[in-house]
């Protein structure tokens, strides 16, 4: 499916693909993959909330989403309009994908088929 959130600026597209080899050549700042067997059959957009948590890759604890739009901690100085619409992606009610910051490890593409969570700028 695909999405556009004209208030960033941002289509985010999800697609289904099969990837040969190496699944680091699809991961980037605007590429990232999910395992399609840890998702539910619905993934949904929508903006993070106050009490939201994330896990991202690498990291020993889940963390406020609040706390990783804080100024700096992302490479952008965000306005306060970005920060307030600032995507995630979630499945089942657990967020699977937050831009700009890495997969959680439980629900990064090991093999076979995955979703492809592309950002294009518009």
């Amino acid at each position: 499916g695909e999405v556009s959130i004209p208030e960033l600026g941002l289509h985010l597209r999800a697609r289904l693909v099969s990837p040969v080899g190496d699944h680091s050549r699809y991961n980037s700042a605007h590429h990232q993959l999910l395992d399609r067997a840890s998702l539910a059959p619905e993934l949904k957009v929508r903006n993070w909330r106050p009490g939201d948590r994330y896990f991202p890759a690498h990291t020993r604890f889940p963390k406020k989403v609040k706390e990783l739009l804080q100024r700096g901690r992302i490479g952008l100085e965000l306005q306060p309009q970005e920060r307030a619409g600032w995507p995630l992606i979630e499945s089942a009610g657990e967020i699977v994908w937050l831009r700009g910051f890495p997969v959680p490890q439980a629900f990064t593409a090991k093999s076979g088929e995955a979703v492809l969570i592309e950002e294009v700028t518009i």
